[in-house]
């Protein structure tokens, strides 16, 4: 089972993340929306120095990766904030808690993981924290199916689970991080909601909850790249989506979820990007951009100058003349195996609220669904395979926009 060292390493993170507390008005949040915003910016900045010292060709060591957290959380704050007022019991709640308790149980079963996690998931982290560096020179050898060129958060994660062990991977540990991601990620969504004044938190969080469980389950993804993924999406849409009134105060939570985003799938960048498209048509929000676009430049610069070249170079068998039933193929993946309840769902308490508000959500839901569509028209797109996994990111987007239509009036949107 699941061993201390990668237990106490993981709980380090959201105090290595503490310093989080700095930005701007964090510290008004409750402490179900604080805790995954230390968390994250804990394995983003843990996982950032992981890279620059790849980059510097320097291994990592704690006395390497510690002493930047620990300094900037020991910082006192730029100023005084209001304390967070509790948030009264969601009896609607106890949906959630009883998904993430079916989705661990299911976990610990042995039930979820998948080849992806024990060919190059967990392998990559088990050889990085062996060698205290992203090795590329094994993620290139035509022997391994390693995918050289897929961003790095995930294995860096296991490999500082690693630290100071004896060169063991805890195999149990990384796929019980899955229910860990999508707790967090819940506990963000209604504390950020609630803070934010929007009356249907609890039910979209249960919502995310329940249906999230159930798409890992179905898919098998303990252990891989798609909980962390949808992880920093919602910190990210968090921070965008249910601040209070002070708008430019979330840019720093935003960009560190939204860089975190870029290092975890290929795929993250296309988030990251329709995110930015939509956030900088507002003058106020243009500075959200620099940390990721610097974070994904720095990753595809460094991938470029090892060789690390494949799933960003577009496949030769696309072809424009697949296009018509691979878009066939994806309406009904959409349906998600579930007759499309997911999405009328959300649709339903997004109608209940004031719909305009939910439109850049919308457009950027559409956006991804259309750059998938566009990266499978192929002769043979398997869209049975891939699609359950890769259609959960604009569902996400399509939850937040029913989250953005119960915004309070005072609140900014996504877009201004």
């Amino acid at each position: 089972m699941i061993g201390a060292r990668f237990v106490l390493l993981t709980l380090a993170l959201p105090l290595l993340g503490s310093y989080a507390r700095r930005f701007g008005n964090v510290r008004e949040l409750p402490w179900s929306a604080r805790l995954p915003v230390y968390f994250a910016t804990g394995l983003f900045t843990i996982v950032a120095e992981m890279f620059v010292l790849t980059a510097l060709g320097v291994q990592w060591s704690a006395a390497w990766l510690l002493p930047l957290p620990i300094l900037l959380s020991l910082l006192p704050p730029y100023r005084r904030a209001e304390v967070a007022a509790p948030q009264k019991r969601d009896a609607i709640l106890l949906i959630a808690i009883i998904a993430l308790a079916i989705l661990v149980s299911s976990v610990l079963a042995g039930a979820l993981t998948s080849g992806d996690y024990v060919i190059f998931w967990g392998t990559k982290g088990q050889r990085f924290g062996q060698t205290h560096t992203l090795d590329y020179a094994f993620t290139l050898d035509p022997n391994h199916y390693m995918h050289p060129d897929y961003p790095p958060l995930v294995p860096f994660f296991y490999a500082w689970t690693m630290l100071g062990g004896d060169g063991a991977f805890d195999w149990w540990g990384g796929i019980l991080s899955a229910p860990m991601f999508l707790g967090l990620g819940v506990a963000a969504v209604w504390g950020f909601g609630r803070y934010a004044g929007i009356r249907v938190a609890g039910p979209m969080a249960a919502l995310f909850a329940s249906s999230y469980a159930l798409f890992y389950i179905r898919n098998a993804v303990a252990g891989n790249a798609e909980p962390a993924l949808h992880f920093f999406e919602t910190i990210a849409l968090c921070a965008l989506t249910c601040w209070r009134d002070r708008e430019n105060e979330h840019n720093a939570i935003a960009a560190i979820a939204l860089a975190g985003v870029t290092l975890t799938k290929v795929e993250g960048g296309v988030f990251v990007a329709i995110v930015l498209l939509l956030t900088c048509l507002s003058r106020s929000r243009w500075k959200v951009g620099i940390l990721p676009v610097l974070t994904l430049s720095s990753w595809l610069l460094f991938g470029y100058v090892h060789g690390l070249t494949d799933t960003y170079v577009p496949r030769e068998d696309l072809s424009i003349r697949y296009l018509v039933p691979t878009a066939r193929e994806m309406v009904k993946e959409l349906a998600l195996r579930l007759h499309y309840t997911p999405w009328i769902a959300a649709a339903v308490i997004l109608i209940s609220g004031r719909a305009h508000r939910a439109m850049p959500y919308v457009l950027a839901s559409l956006g991804f669904i259309a750059f998938l569509l566009s990266v499978y028209t192929r002769a043979e797109p398997h869209l049975d395979w891939s699609a359950g996994r890769t259609l959960m990111t604009p569902l996400l987007l399509f939850y937040f926009a029913a989250l953005a239509a119960h915004r309070p009036q005072a609140q900014p949107a996504l877009v201004a």
